[in-house]
């Protein structure tokens, strides 16, 4: 991933670059191919990049609009981005020359925040504007990438990780221990609440605004349930062959060599490394496919109505494709 950071002091901006240093720092490992920060009257953005995709040779973040009325810092995929360069009337060789984040910028500047409703992929990012003095935060739908917040008397700031916030001297350090019996009972998280006191955090499909008048929050996401009418069977099956071919694309975005991929004997899993596999197939790609079994010597029988050894499975569906390399890791049932 790569981490981003940021901070907005309300009144001043005596030191604010040393502490948009600090939080960058702090994430290091988030971010291993460098960093850059920006500075304004009042707030410093930043970010460290891990290079993932062809494109991200091309990042220069933060990134600016003329007059630097926009900056943004962005942790991203996106995976419509052919559809997205049309829409924004922007030429094919172009928009080879940009990464992901210049096209999040360019659709942030054409729908404001009303360009979520036009992303598709992994993201988590911050846009300064300078002219109206607000702050932009946004995560998409399924909280791919984190991004968490603090919010002092005098000051806001941003980062990635907790860890990046807790490099201010002035940012409280107590955990929510509510908050983690929670995740020990497995009960599903909600709210903006994170695994520390005074430390929020973006929720997944939401949009968080600051402005001198204060924090709004909004969902730009919501579930919608929709029929699919088809003629006949194979109709559905080819939908859902293109829907599963699209998404095991996109994540296979940069990659011609090898790729590695979890097989247990399900459906799921047997669908994303078949569709992988089939994918890359024509490039001369491989697919290492690593399944759980149980430890050497295990003999108990499994939990009643489980599978205790999904190896056999997994191995059938890994014999239908001469490019999937299977491994087992042994594990305690």
């Amino acid at each position: 991933m790569t981490a981003i950071a940021g901070i907005w002091h309300f009144d001043s901006r005596e030191g604010i670059a040393r502490d948009c240093e600090r939080m960058l720092a702090a994430q290091y490992l988030y971010g291993l191919d460098g960093e850059r920060h920006w500075v304004g009257k009042s707030i410093a953005l930043g970010r460290r990049i891990t290079k993932l995709v062809p494109e991200d040779d091309h990042d220069a973040q933060p990134l600016q609009t003329p007059e630097s009325s926009l900056v943004l810092v962005a942790d991203l995929r996106l995976d419509n981005r052919e559809e997205l360069a049309t829409e924004l009337s922007i030429a094919p060789s172009r928009a080879r020359t940009m990464c992901d984040a210049a096209l999040l910028l360019a659709a942030f500047e054409r729908w404001d925040d009303d360009c979520c409703f036009h992303l598709v992929g992994d993201y988590a990012f911050a846009v300064w504007d300078g002219r109206a003095e607000r702050l932009v935060l946004a995560r998409d739908i399924l909280g791919s990438r984190p991004l968490h917040y603090h919010r002092g008397a005098e000051f806001f700031a941003f980062a990635s990780m907790p860890k990046g916030l807790h490099a201010l001297p002035y940012v409280p350090y107590a955990v929510d221990e509510e908050r983690i019996a929670e995740y020990l009972a497995l009960l599903p998280q909600y709210g903006s609440r994170s695994f520390f006191q005074s430390i929020e955090r973006v929720e997944p499909g939401h949009i968080v605004t600051l402005s001198r008048a204060g924090l709004h929050k909004r969902r730009h996401w919501c579930w919608e349930r929709r029929t699919l009418s088809f003629k006949n069977a194979d109709d559905y099956v080819e939908a859902l062959r293109h829907h599963l071919d699209t998404a095991v694309h996109s994540q296979l975005r940069g990659v011609s060599g090898q790729v590695a991929a979890s097989l247990s004997g399900g459906f799921d899993s047997s669908a994303v490394v078949s569709t992988a596999a089939r994918l890359l197939a024509p490039l001369g790609g491989r697919v290492c496919a690593i399944t759980a079994v149980p430890r050497t010597g295990y003999n108990l029988p499994p939990p009643a109505r489980r599978l205790g050894d999904e190896g056999p499975l997994a191995a059938t569906t890994a014999a239908n494709y001469a490019n999937i390399e299977r491994t087992n890791t042994a594990r305690h049932p």
